[in-house]
């Protein structure tokens, strides 16, 4: 480029930067003068019996802020603007009125605060499956004094806890190469269960024959749906068949039971050991890095005083924006999303439910703060869990 083109370049910028700190100098104006209104909104509001959020109104203004054009850089710069000006607003709103009526002199924060502040040293924890199941790994780290009490199936182990049978039960809930179990997240919804502990524990699957048999008498592998998706790649490689199984434990016990060396298993060492098997010397896990979090589900809940992970079901409303909205809200209390997992709402065709983590020290005051406002501003929201997410370090 040459040297007088890349000047008159230069200057073009400069001028532009120029205008642009200028309006935004005069928007700072504006916008101290609108802040400088909200407590009287606040107060008006407070006084007329009114709600925080009109949406219906807010809706209207950014209908008429956008404007009809297709593309219009005025209008969508005034209608982002002035929906976070009014989120903003809505949240000095939410803090005002939570001070009015105490941190946790509420639902939701009288749950919080009188839940259990230590892990009970359990003397029974439900596994889903075997003994010998990476479940029973994980419920080991959590619970080392606790009893292994295994149940055949996810609803069973659950319907312990929600029976008072049992006080806790541990589940997988999501994989790093298979994704979510969705049995488990549909059954904190509908139980009403809350998680009070996760460990993230690194799976190492093998496979798993009667003694003798060799890699070419194999025809079929069986296991849990999520162990097979683990290893969809070799499988699928060797042409082997899938049977599905209730747990990986219980994939390696159907191998020694049915005594059919073209039937394979794929599980822990610990199930092969405990079913009479041995383990071939293949890899068959799809990638090197596979760990699934396992949750401990109890009736009430227990907050620890090192809980730094915060686990919600939200609903929002159907309409536009909604779930960035959301997402924004929390990004303006400073809280980072780890997790945000979609599901369907039935009956209700096209809304979905949303399952968030969110980084969440118990310490930190904005958690109680973003709680109030969320309890007040969404159509649905449950707290499943408020709790230390823990590892167990690969051998």
């Amino acid at each position: 480029m040459e040297q007088s083109k890349k000047e008159q370049y230069e200057a073009l910028l400069a001028a532009a930067r120029e205008k642009i700190a200028a309006a935004d100098a005069a928007m700072h104006e504006l916008i101290e003068a609108r802040c400088a209104t909200y407590a009287d909104v606040w107060q008006a509001k407070q006084g007329l019996g009114r709600p925080v959020r009109d949406v219906s109104k807010e809706v209207s203004k950014l209908l008429k802020a956008r404007g009809d054009a297709p593309y219009d850089p005025v209008g969508m710069s005034h209608r982002s603007a002035l929906a976070a000006l009014m989120r903003v607003s809505r949240i000095d709103q939410y803090r005002r009125q939570h001070a009015t009526e105490g941190n946790y002199d509420w639902d939701l924060g009288r749950l919080i605060n009188h839940a259990q502040t230590e892990l009970p040293e359990y003397k029974v924890v439900v596994n889903q499956g075997t003994e010998a199941s990476y479940s029973a790994q994980a419920a080991h780290h959590l619970f080392p004094e606790g009893r292994l009490l295994p149940i055949a199936t996810f609803m069973g182990a659950a319907q312990q806890v929600q029976d008072e049978i049992a006080p806790v039960a541990v589940l997988p809930l999501e994989n790093t190469t298979a994704g979510t179990v969705e049995e488990v997240y549909g059954l904190l919804e509908h139980m009403g269960l809350y998680i009070i502990a996760a460990v993230d524990v690194p799976i190492s699957h093998h496979l798993c024959v009667l003694p003798g048999t060799k890699l070419s008498d194999i025809r079929q592998v069986t296991s849990h749906p999520q162990a097979l998706a683990q290893c969809s790649m070799f499988i699928k490689t060797m042409g082997w068949t899938e049977r599905g199984a209730r747990n990986t434990a219980f994939a390696a016990r159907d191998v020694a039971d049915i005594g059919d060396k073209s039937l394979a298993a794929l599980a822990a060492g610990e199930a092969a050991q405990a079913a009479g098997l041995e383990v071939l010397p293949v890899r068959v896990s799809n990638t090197t890095d596979n760990t699934t979090r396992f949750v401990a589900l109890a009736k009430q809940p227990v907050i620890t005083e090192d809980a730094d992970t915060l686990s919600v079901l939200v609903h929002l409303s159907h309409r536009s924006g909604s779930l960035a909205d959301f997402l924004s809200f929390l990004a303006d209390f400073d809280l980072n999303l780890k997790k945000i997992q979609s599901r369907p709402v039935p009956d209700r065709p096209w809304e979905y439910s949303f399952y968030i983590d969110i980084d969440a020290k118990r310490d930190n005051p904005n958690v109680i703060e973003v709680l109030f406002a969320m309890d007040r501003e969404l159509d649905r929201m449950r707290v499943l869990g408020w709790y230390k997410q823990t590892k167990v370090e690969a051998n």
